[in-house]
């Protein structure tokens, strides 16, 4: 019988066909290493490793053979499209992404009574 590749080997697999690894991960993540590396020993946040991965959930726990906890928490609704945009922008130049940032913020002033009050900019510029 021949074995399959631990969870963390097949997760590794998946971040490096996306050019990742787990320090990658972490800084995409916002957390340290060590919470990646814990995800690859299969101890936790599987979900949240799944959504940098543009995978569902339910998809990575089949592939792993690892059970979901009860209660995870559901990826956020806009998951699935956050990933894509930080994909696709990693292409961009620092001046390019120094561009989105300053138009993002413009966007943010020029429809501020669209935005609930805690997502409006604060800042002294006014467009």
């Amino acid at each position: 019988m021949q074995m399959l590749p631990s969870f963390g080997v097949q997760l590794l697999r998946l971040a490096g066909l996306r050019g990742d690894d787990p320090g990658s991960l972490a800084l995409r993540a916002a957390v340290d290493e060590h919470a990646v590396t814990s995800v690859l020993d299969g101890v936790d946040l599987l979900a949240a490793f799944a959504a940098l991965l543009d995978i569902a959930p339910r998809d990575v726990s089949a592939l792993t053979g690892i059970a979901l906890p009860d209660g995870a928490p559901a990826a956020h609704p806009d998951a699935v499209e956050a990933a894509e945009l930080i994909w696709h922008a990693r292409r961009l130049t620092a001046a390019q992404l120094q561009q989105v940032n300053d138009r993002a913020h413009a966007i943010r002033h020029e429809r501020a009574e669209e935005l609930d009050p805690g997502l409006r900019c604060d800042c002294d510029r006014r467009r």
